[in-house]
């Protein structure tokens, strides 16, 4: 079954524009993103994290650092290299064209099924085995690095849901 994509058919006049939008803005501030958004991200999470895990200890006389929130924040990470890896081949292999990152990658049933509603189309792009995964281990690692009673790692992975949740919500 081949599955059609919508290809937005430009002029060499507006590609050219486009290309060079591209080249001027967004490409400085996906590197500016890149290289200090995300780390700021995991420290920001890391410091939450730590905060769930002041209030929701199991061992009185335990309490864990900001490190361990770190952890929390940092290892779950690990989850999306091969989501990132996978990403690039795909872009290697086929014309990537008007499709977002999240349609661009195998692991997702928003590549497989693209409806026209673009909620629905977030909501099934965000249904992602690695993404997934990565929850798994933010609550895994909220009750054993954390030392957290479980609902305090349930809160440490429903609060990373929010991501998702956002997106979805502010979908056009």
């Amino acid at each position: 079954m081949q599955i059609e994509r919508a290809q937005i058919q430009l002029t060499p006049d507006q590609f050219e524009r486009a290309l060079e939008m591209q080249t001027k803005f967004l490409l400085p501030l996906a590197i500016f993103g890149s290289l200090f958004g995300t780390p700021v991200l995991i420290f920001f999470s890391g410091l939450v994290f730590w905060g769930i895990g002041l209030i929701s200890k199991e061992e009185q006389q335990w309490t864990p650092t900001y490190y361990h929130g770190l952890v929390v924040a940092a290892i779950p990470t690990l989850a999306t290299v091969p989501y990132t890896l996978l990403g690039i081949l795909m872009t290697l292999l086929g014309r990537v064209g008007t499709m977002r990152p999240d349609q661009l990658i195998p692991s997702s049933i928003g590549y497989w099924v693209q409806p026209d509603n673009p909620r629905l189309s977030m909501l099934l792009c965000s249904m992602d085995l690695f993404l997934l995964f990565q929850y798994v281990l933010i609550y895994f690692a909220a009750k054993y690095a954390l030392r957290t009673k479980t609902w305090g790692a349930c809160l440490c992975a429903a609060l990373s849901l929010l991501g998702p949740c956002f997106r979805i919500f502010l979908a056009k």
